[in-house]
């Protein structure tokens, strides 16, 4: 069997790492690939996984072989939660790891590197502990950037020494991530021969910015080098963040830079935040979006805001008109960029009333003096407008992905490996790379930014999690407001971007309000080009006709159909962008048919031509395991020659999947509800419902006793295979179901009652009626 050499990057994207950092860590990253794409043994047995962390930790890429790699953008984020990514790590590795067993041998031993510039702001150690002892465990490299970084966590994460990067620049970044391709490609020889790998931390390039850590050597001094204040453009109510830097006194920090914060900047909450309070701040960057060169902090609402210098202001935060003044004392609300303990000079004798207090002046525990105006102002400046017009037009390309608890599985999986097939295509295309930017949204119970508009050569696509409901309507909001956002208009001065080309994905139909929403989108300028890929039997092609300019079909979800499906959606964008000069970015429709001519199994839907859909023929229930208390799904497909449902398998739920709350399902009868599959997590090959509770527990069929206690209730019951109940349904289908009985099935085979319900008895014991209705397996799945 061929063995792989899995190697993960567990980078740090918290806002410290904010503007040159962060592009300089992606442009090493990037780097990195292309080194090692020439490599031949790399290419042969090297598989990279990126984890990314702050505030909490996602998987930017997946465990992906190296010639299917694409780099992906890095944003920054509040926190540096170090110790969900170990954990994060720990899974991925569990999870894509293949292991050794007596009959076969399994992937190479993981390398692991954790790069970041700061300290946790989680607990770490024992998700450390859980890394060392996965198996196969993993080698672990530790890398500190900057002179903020923590080695002694650092050295005890890896268990030996620790690389330090002195700095942060992009030469820096380029020295360390050549040296990490080297030492991959010098790994991938070592497997090759069959060796194990292994990084030497004894060819670290020292003396280029870049040392070693030995093990028992002191720790390098940590500075607290920098204060990171988020501020509120009093303009245009966006976000940046301003950085203050140490001046040699470590209660006088000067202002540095101002960088403008990603619209989702908050998407995972702000990180806990403290106070800076008895230090001294001289002047201030200029708001990198209106030019305004003071800072205000209100004391009432706790926000800080930029200021033009008036001696009255309204506060947009509390509503509230101020007169600006200067206390003698506060405390003023810090971000959590930097992390190191801190103990400042509090007064006992605060001054009780809320005003605007200029933070532009030197601030000091006992008094605040007159504004710095001297200072320079090293932040961002606008674009030159001629360097603007010479901007090259953008093709934005937005995917609108259903990711409804009907796609759990397979289908979820293809769709995750038919974008990713469509990227990799698109690379290939120059015309593509020059002009396509890309957007993901998925959408169930509610729409959410998966990736943020981004240049074609950096897109990559997040892992996708299920959840209920199918808020098509949402995700056609979402939609029209990101390309309000990021698609550059036409103007008299310039050309903007080309029309944007959306596709909408979706294998059922919609759960809320969406013709409003379709209304709006296609209502905007640029007018979007729509169009809907509509999957499986039961997708609503009566609604997407009327959404979109066009609807393709794909008559089955599987793998094979997904690659032919994103293998057109590739095709019809890069014909798109070849022709974008011809058409000057205002074609009518996307498809193409000549130049992308549809592959078997797909077809196109014009509008009052939709196909009848297939009367239900799924239900979705959701069980609870009576062991772990976790839940799963339980998929009933239609037996064709009844109306009855068939159980066809269970899939496990995400432990998050019910943090939108649960969609409103409809109830589904459940004489209609035939067969059993077992437990995911337990085995269980039965499954009871408790009246009191309208909850579904796994239950053990060879379970002689008569009684049951309710996990949810805590009730005993007497079990009763009574089919004259209706079970909580899940919003993965919507239609009614019809409640007329069937006494068997199709090919003549007796129905089995998939469920047993709990009758409460007041002597505990089952009356004789009820005892002469049971099942031989006490009306349990089989």
């Amino acid at each position: 069997m061929f063995r792989r050499l899995p190697v993960y990057l567990l980078l740090d994207v918290s806002e410290s790492m904010i503007g040159q950092p962060l592009a300089s860590l992606e442009e090493g990253v990037r780097l990195m690939v292309r080194s090692l794409m020439r490599n031949p043994y790399a290419l042969e047995t090297l598989y990279l996984g990126v984890i990314t962390f702050a505030r909490k930790a996602e998987t930017a890429v997946p465990l992906t072989e190296l010639a299917s790699f694409s780099p992906p953008a890095l944003s920054a984020r509040p926190g540096t939660a170090l110790g969900a990514a170990l954990r994060l790590c720990r899974d991925s590795i569990s999870r894509e790891v293949v292991t050794t067993t007596p009959e076969r041998k399994g992937d190479f031993k993981p390398l692991v590197f954790v790069m970041t510039d700061g300290e946790p702001t989680d607990e770490w150690r024992d998700a450390a502990d859980a890394l060392r002892n996965t198996s196969p465990r993993p080698a672990v490299v530790s890398v500190g950037c900057g002179d903020e970084a923590d080695f002694d966590v650092l050295r005890e994460l890896s268990g030996g020494d620790a690389v330090n990067v002195k700095d942060l620049t992009a030469e820096s970044m380029q020295t360390l991530f050549s040296w990490v391709s080297a030492s991959l490609e010098v790994s991938s020889k070592a497997v090759g021969a069959g060796a194990d790998p292994g990084v030497s931390l004894d060819k670290v390039p020292q003396g280029k910015g870049i040392s070693l850590v030995k093990k028992d050597d002191p720790a390098p001094p940590k500075a607290r080098a920098r204060l990171f204040f988020h501020v509120n453009c009093i303009d245009t109510g966006k976000k940046y963040l301003t950085v203050y830097l140490a001046t040699g006194n470590d209660k006088e920090y000067a202002p540095s830079e101002a960088h403008p914060l990603p619209d989702d900047f908050y998407r995972d909450g702000e990180a806990p935040a403290g106070t800076a309070a008895g230090v001294s701040l001289k002047g201030c960057s200029k708001c990198p979006f209106c030019g305004a060169g003071r800072l205000f902090f209100c004391k009432n609402c706790k926000k800080v805001y930029c200021w033009n210098g008036s001696s009255n202001f309204y506060c947009p935060g509390c509503n509230r008109n101020y007169e600006v003044v200067v206390l003698s004392v506060f405390d003023i609300n810090r971000s959590l960029g930097w992390s190191a303990g801190y103990t400042p000079l509090f007064s006992s004798s605060l001054l009780p009333i809320a005003l605007w207090v200029p933070l532009s002046c030197k601030l000091n525990w006992r008094t605040c003096i007159a504004p710095c105006d001297r200072m320079p102002w090293p932040g961002l400046a606008s674009p030159d407008p001629k360097e603007s017009e010479r901007m090259s037009r953008r093709l934005p390309v937005y995917l609108l992905l259903d990711v409804s608890e009907s796609m759990i599985g397979p289908p979820l999986q293809s769709v995750e490996e038919g974008v990713r097939l469509m990227l990799r295509s698109l690379l290939k295309n120059p015309f593509a790379l020059e002009t396509v930017h890309v957007s993901v949204i998925t959408f169930a119970s509610r729409a959410e930014t998966a990736l943020p508009l981004t240049e074609l050569s950096a897109a990559g696509l997040p892992p996708l999690s299920v959840r209920p409901g199918t808020a098509l309507g949402a995700a056609l909001r979402l939609c029209k407001d990101a390309i309000a956002r990021d698609v550059v208009r036409t103007t008299p001065e310039r050309k903007g971007d080309y029309r944007p080309l959306v596709f909408v994905l979706t294998d059922g139909e919609p759960t809320d309000e969406w013709r409003s929403a379709a209304a709006a989108l296609r209502g905007m300028h640029p007018r979007p080009a729509i169009t809907a890929l509509g999957c499986g039997e039961e997708a609503e092609f009566g609604c997407l006709t009327e959404v979109a300019d066009a609807a393709v079909g794909l008559e089955e979800v599987s793998r094979e159909g997904m690659e032919r499906l994103f293998s057109w959606v590739s095709a019809s964008v890069a014909v798109s962008s070849r022709q974008l000069d011809a058409s000057g970015g205002d074609q009518s429709w996307i498809v193409n048919l000549e130049k992308a001519p549809l592959q078997d199994g797909l077809r196109l839907v014009k509008y009052g031509d939709a196909p009848p859909r297939c009367a239900r023929p799924r239900i979705f229930i959701h069980g609870v395991c009576r062991n772990t208390g976790r839940r799963y799904l339980i998929v009933y497909r239609a037996d064709p020659f009844s109306r009855h449902y068939v159980a066809s398998g269970t899939h496990p739920l995400p432990a998050d999947f019910l943090k939108d709350g649960a969609a409103p399902g409809a109830p589904a009868d459940g004489s209609l509800l035939v067969g059993s599959a077992p437990c995911p997590f337990c085995g269980n090959d039965g499954m009871v419902y408790c009246h009191v509770c309208q909850s579904s527990y796994c239950w053990d069929t060879d379970d002689p006793s008569e009684t049951y206690t309710c996990t949810g209730c805590r009730r005993t019951f007497t079990l009763s295979s009574d089919g004259s109940f209706n079970v909580p349904g899940s919003q993965g289908w919507s239609e009614a179901v019809s409640l007329s009985r069937q006494v068997e099935l199709g090919d003549g085979t007796p129905p089995t009652l998939c469920q047993a319900i709990g009758r409460e008895s007041a002597d505990g014991q089952a009356s004789e009626s009820e005892k002469a209705s049971f099942p031989e397996s006490f009306g349990g799945f089989r």
